[in-house]
């Protein structure tokens, strides 16, 4: 009777090698019913078709669970490489606020400097006009001052500018390093895609050899059903030559050919021999 297995008529997606072998286990207690029944003649053209489509099983569902791995991995790496840009993503925006912070720090602070300069070059006009007539080294040191003022000025507009430069700097590198991880991502995204059409040829691959296993499975069925029949003609052909027999004894001057029963099992046998019984049984009386 034909045999059913759950793991086979599951989801060909999570087909595994294990389950294949189960199969093969449950096809081979079928052989095994058929030889017991029937005889090694009935599964011997039979048995090498079936044998080389569970190993062509085999092979697909050995693919099939790399081929998951290999999707599950690249699927979590694509995951880690999102939650990376998302990160990248959020330091940038912290980067550029503490940036926009920095500037209007630095234009605070300029203007401030601007201001102090302004003032500080109005009060030394001031200082200028006030001490015109007093002596020549005053004027000097006044002179000086103002010069050690405006260098300390000018050594913090350098200095604040050197900390606004580093930082566009460090942004742009921040920026270079985020372009890169996208291109990354974009690459293991197309494989990810690539792995998905082979992965779903595969599937389509083993849907085509299941639908052979049962077609191979119906064959079987076929077979069992035409030996059964073959032993119901084997029976009747008996039958008949008994009552040839019973009909010889009561008819000696017919002649009936003689049929040997080993060749009537067979199907071209059993033809010729029903042949020569309707060509004897037109040519003499028909008893009740």
């Amino acid at each position: 009777m034909p045999f059913r297995s759950k793991r086979m008529d599951g989801d060909p997606q999570n087909l595994t090698v294990v389950d294949v072998y189960d199969t093969a286990a449950i096809i081979g207690k079928e052989f095994e019913n058929i030889i017991d029944s029937y005889g090694a003649e009935a599964v011997t053209e039979l048995m090498p078709k079936v044998i080389r489509v569970l190993e062509q099983l085999e092979a697909f569902a050995g693919r099939n669970e790399k081929e998951s791995g290999e999707v599950a991995e690249l699927t979590c790496a694509l995951e880690r490489m999102e939650i990376e840009k998302a990160e990248r993503a959020v330091d940038r925006l912290k980067y550029e606020k503490e940036l926009e912070q920095i500037e209007d720090s630095w234009r605070t602070e300029a203007k401030d400097l601007l201001s102090s300069i302004a003032r500080l070059q109005e009060e030394n006009g001031k200082l200028k006009s006030a001490l015109v007539n007093k002596t020549e080294t005053r004027q000097e040191e006044k002179a000086a001052r103002a010069q050690r003022t405006a260098e300390e000025e000018l050594k913090v507009m350098t200095k604040l500018k050197e900390t606004v430069d580093k930082q566009r700097e460090q942004i742009r590198s921040s920026e270079r390093e985020l372009r890169q991880k996208n291109v990354d991502l974009e690459a293991m995204q197309s494989q990810l895609e690539r792995l998905a059409k082979t992965n779903a040829d595969m599937r389509r691959k083993t849907t085509h050899t299941q639908k052979q296993s049962r077609h191979l499975i119906e064959e079987k069925a076929e077979l069992q059903v035409q030996l059964q029949d073959r032993e119901q003609q084997i029976t009747k052909i008996k039958e008949m030559m008994q009552n040839q027999e019973s009909f010889e004894q009561h008819s000696p001057t017919l002649q009936v050919r003689q049929v040997d029963l080993m060749a009537i099992s067979g199907g071209e046998g059993s033809r010729r021999w029903c042949q020569t019984r309707r060509a004897s049984s037109s040519t003499r009386p028909r008893y009740r």
